[in-house]
This record gives C-alpha cells, sequence and structure tokens, in this order.
C-alpha cells in the first residue's frame, strides 16, 4: 500500500472513531488518549462547552491522523 493509501485509511478511520487512525499508523498510546479525550470533549456537548471544543478538536485530529508518520 503506498504512503498517500496509508494517510487517507488512517484519515477515514479517524473521520468515525476518533484516534483509530493514529492506532492503526502504530501509534497506540497517541491514539488511545484522543479517544479518551474526544469523549470527554463529546460528553461536554450536554454542558455547551463541547459545542465549540469538540469540532476544533475533531478536526485537528484528523489533520494529525492525515500527517503522522507511520511506525
Amino acid at each position: 500500500m503506498q504512503k498517500d493509501d496509508k494517510n487517507m485509511l488512517a484519515v477515514g478511520a479517524s473521520f468515525f472513531i476518533p484516534g483509530l487512525g493514529q492506532i492503526l499508523k502504530g501509534h497506540i498510546g497517541r491514539g488511545i488518549g484522543i479517544m479518551i479525550t474526544g469523549f470527554l470533549l463529546f460528553v461536554s456537548i450536554f454542558a455547551l462547552i463541547g459545542l465549540i471544543l469538540y469540532p476544533l478538536f475533531w478536526a485537528v485530529q484528523l489533520w494529525d491522523a492525515y500527517n503522522l508518520e507511520t511506525k
């Protein structure tokens, strides 16, 4: 699989489950940290602060999944 294909697979995985793309690229700790942070921000939507922070977090983790080097 070419590098660009791996990047797109990581972005696709992270699109549905934040952090999964990082895990697929071999960055297990980083991926789990993103999953936990994403869950906490998703829960904070009910406190209204997450309405602003979660979409920003989601976009940044997609960018990170694309640009992260495979281990």
